[in-house]
């Protein structure tokens, strides 16, 4: 499935390094990992690849914080995002198409979102100890 990004939100212009979710092969996101305290320290995501076994991807950000895996139902999927950021992204808010999750973090920075996301494929942005910046990759 092609997807396009959403703006990214957060300090995008110089935090931490650029990451981008290989969205190669994957048919839908089963999990969401996100570490979070006064912010989000990190997020990583499993898919469902195209051979029906599951990817784990890459960890974006730092250890920080109290771990909470998000497990979607086999017919579940996100339709928005939001949160708040500023300096590093603050909070974040994943909506599916049954349930909302979060608010994960603390309340600095400003609102953003929420970013229309139906059947969301992953997440790009910036990391380094922290989650610096987030955007979504939305079908096209």
């Amino acid at each position: 499935m092609p997807y396009k990004k959403s703006n990214p939100y957060g300090y995008g212009g110089g935090g931490g390094s650029e990451f981008s979710d290989d969205l190669t092969q994957t048919t839908k996101i089963v999990s969401i990992l996100i570490r979070h305290g006064e912010r989000v320290d990190a997020i990583q995501t499993t898919w469902l690849l195209t051979n029906e076994t599951l990817f784990e991807g890459k960890f974006h950000g730092g250890n920080g914080g109290e771990a909470t895996v998000i497990q979607f139902a086999e017919d579940e999927h996100i339709v928005s995002v939001q949160g708040r950021s500023g300096q590093r992204v603050d909070s974040l808010t994943i909506t599916t198409n049954k349930n909302s999750y979060g608010p994960y973090g603390g309340n600095g920075g400003s609102p953003f979102g929420p970013i229309s996301a139906e059947k969301a494929g992953g997440f790009f942005g910036r990391s380094g100890q922290e989650l610096d910046a987030i955007g979504v990759f939305v079908p096209v």
